[in-house]
């Protein structure tokens, strides 16, 4: 089967979350899927988590285990390693909603956009408070880019996106912090076509009050 979707998770000292994570991507309701957990050298339990998935479901998860370089050069590892026509990107704290990358993936196709953009849910794990705050207006396959850059909520954040997999031809993650912001916007201003799916398919876990 072709593999219509590459998920990345990087994964640094994450054993007390990352079952939750992939879990959430075995019950992905997309077939075509593959899950690439990048172990970006961590001294927990993570890389025993990491080989577990993979000798129990060897069809769906794949791992890296690498030295601690850091969540972009992780990412960048992923990228590398992926053969789907599509990208994602979960952290490992995160999860997703089980029809998240099929619903992604045929609003794509139809719209012909290269990155697809839903909302997030976001829960505090200090306070127990969850948020889900629209993206945009309206759900549409034609995103007016400008609009979606200067007024658009999660615009610079990687987990909440489907990204065809000519836009990483140029672009790939730096060692730094917030190294999201360094890349996105960019890449965002220099599509053809962005498309929004206006419902909370994905679910960022805050660890930190803020």
């Amino acid at each position: 089967m072709q593999v219509q979707v590459s998920v990345i998770v990087a994964a640094y000292n994450e054993e007390h979350w990352l079952r939750r994570c992939l879990t959430s991507l075995k019950k992905q309701t997309l077939a075509a899927l593959e899950v690439i957990i990048v172990d970006d050298g961590s001294t927990d339990g993570t890389a025993a988590i990491c080989d577990q998935y993979c000798a129990r479901w060897p069809h769906l998860f794949r791992v890296i285990h690498q030295r601690n370089q850091g969540q972009g050069p992780a990412r960048n590892a992923g990228i590398t390693a992926a053969h789907g026509r599509y990208l994602g990107f979960v952290d490992a704290d995160d999860w997703v909603e089980p029809t998240m990358y099929a619903t992604l993936v045929a609003t794509a196709e139809r719209s012909h956009a290269q990155i697809v953009v839903c909302d997030v849910r976001k829960i505090y794990a200090a306070t127990h408070r969850t948020t889900s705050l629209l993206s945009l207006p309206d759900a549409t396959d034609h995103v007016a880019i400008a609009t979606y850059l200067k007024y658009g909520l999660n615009n610079a954040y990687s987990g909440n996106k489907l990204y065809a997999r000519s836009c990483w031809q140029k672009y790939r993650y730096q060692r730094m912090v917030y190294e999201d912001l360094d890349i996105l916007l960019d890449m965002l201003s220099c599509c053809e076509r962005i498309a929004y799916v206006q419902q909370p398919c994905y679910n960022y876990y805050g660890r930190l009050q803020i």
